[in-house]
């Protein structure tokens, strides 16, 4: 993405704890070759599967930290690097609400019934 005249990385995960890993060190990788400025990474707060609900957004900052304080990355380098969490919501019943493992399963259920 180009925003002005300065390149700008999107990335949005919204499944999978070990992608943010390697969402980052590609970001570290293309700002430091210049092919990019800055970089974004947007994450769900609340990623429901039927088992349980993940904050990828503390999961992103965890994975931040480690790769300045373990892998020596330098803090420039992260600082071009913002992660921003979200809240996922569902419109059920005229209203939104957050989304959770109860109303996932709820709506999953209620898809089968429909094509079933």
């Amino acid at each position: 993405m180009k925003y002005g005249k300065s390149r700008i990385l999107l990335e949005v995960e919204k499944t999978n704890k070990k992608t943010i890993w390697f969402d980052l060190i590609k970001m570290i990788m293309l700002i430091r070759s210049h092919a990019a400025e800055f970089g974004l990474l947007v994450v769900p707060r609340n990623y429901c599967h039927s088992l349980d609900t993940w904050d990828l957004y503390k999961e992103a900052k965890f994975y931040r930290y480690c790769l300045s304080h373990f892998a020596g990355v330098s803090e420039d380098w992260l600082l071009k690097i913002a992660i921003v969490g979200y809240t996922q919501q569902v419109h059920v019943m005229g209203s939104w609400m957050e989304l959770d493992e109860k109303r996932l399963k709820s709506i999953k259920g209620s898809a089968k019934e429909t094509f079933a």
